[in-house]
C-alpha cells in the first residue's frame, strides 16, 4: 500500500474522528492571528502554551494520516500537559496563585536564556523579564501529576497521561499484535481516531482557559464543540488492511 492509498484508508475509515478534529481547527485556528492585549502576566504565559497547543494539534492530524500513532499519542499527551498547564495557571484557587505560578514559569523561561539571547532584546522587553524574574525561585513547574491532582483530576492522569506515557516510552502493548503477524505492519490503522479526538479535546480544554482572559473565540461555540467532542465514543472495529 502506497503511503497517498493509506492516507485515503484511514479518510474512508474514521471519518467522524477526523470531522471532529477538523471542526476544532476550523474554530479556533483563526483566534490564532486576532490581536489582544496582555492586561497582566497571565495573557502572555497563557498565549505562549495555546499557540504550542495549536501547532501540536495539527501535529497530530499530519502523523495520524502517515501511520504514525505512537507518535501522534506522544504530540497528544503533550497537548494534555499543555492543557493541564493552562488550567494550573489559569484555574488557580486566587489571584495572588495565578501571580505567583505565571511569575515563576516566565521568570524560569527568562533565566534559561543565554545572556547573549537576552542582549538581543530590545531594552524595554529586556527589563520587562528582568523585572519577573528578579526574586522569583527557580522551578517553575510542579511534577505533572500534582498538576492534574491540584485541578481535580487526578482520573485524567491515571486513565490517560499514564497511558499515553507508556506509549511514548515505547511500551505500548500493541506492539505484541503487531510483531505476532509474519509481516510487522509499519502503518497500522488501529487506535488513530481516538488520538485525533483526544487531541481535539485537550485542545479545546486549553481554549477554554485562554478563552476566560482573551474573549476571542465565540463561547457558545466553543462549549458546544467541548459537549460533542465529550460525548463522542469509540467504535470497536477489527483491525483491517496496514502498509
Amino acid at each position: 500500500m502506497t503511503l497517498a492509498e493509506f492516507k485515503q484508508s484511514v479518510r474512508d475509515r474514521y471519518p467522524e474522528a477526523l470531522a471532529l478534529h477538523h471542526e476544532t481547527v476550523t474554530l479556533l485556528e483563526p483566534a490564532i492571528g486576532q490581536p489582544r492585549r496582555h492586561a497582566d502576566l497571565l495573557d502572555p504565559a497563557l498565549d505562549m502554551l495555546f499557540l504550542q497547543a495549536y501547532k501540536a494539534h495539527v501535529s497530530v492530524l499530519l502523523l495520524v494520516l502517515h501511520g504514525h500513532m505512537e507518535d501522534a499519542a506522544t504530540i497528544a499527551r503533550r497537548l494534555l500537559e499543555l492543557a493541564a498547564m493552562m488550567g494550573y495557571f489559569g484555574l488557580a484557587p486566587t489571584a495572588e496563585d495565578k501571580t505567583s505560578r505565571v511569575k515563576r514559569y516566565l521568570a524560569d523561561m527568562w533565566l534559561d536564556l543565554p545572556p547573549e539571547a537576552q542582549n538581543l532584546l530590545p531594552g524595554a522587553a529586556k527589563n520587562f523579564w528582568h523585572d519577573i524574574a528578579e526574586g522569583a525561585p527557580r522551578g517553575a513547574l510542579p511534577k505533572m501529576q500534582s498538576v492534574f491532582s491540584e485541578l481535580g483530576r487526578q482520573d485524567t492522569y491515571d486513565d490517560d497521561y499514564r497511558l499515553l506515557s507508556r506509549i511514548a516510552h515505547g511500551a505500548s502493548s500493541d506492539q505484541i499484535i503487531a510483531f505476532a503477524a509474519d509481516t510487522v505492519p509499519v502503518r497500522p490503522l488501529w487506535h488513530l481516531d481516538t488520538v485525533l479526538v483526544v487531541a481535539s479535546r485537550y485542545f479545546v480544554a486549553t481554549a477554554l482557559v485562554w478563552n476566560d482572559t482573551s474573549h476571542v473565540i465565540d463561547q457558545q461555540a466553543l462549549d458546544a464543540l467541548a459537549l460533542k467532542l465529550n460525548a463522542w465514543k469509540h467504535n470497536p472495529r477489527p483491525p483491517s488492511e496496514a502498509a
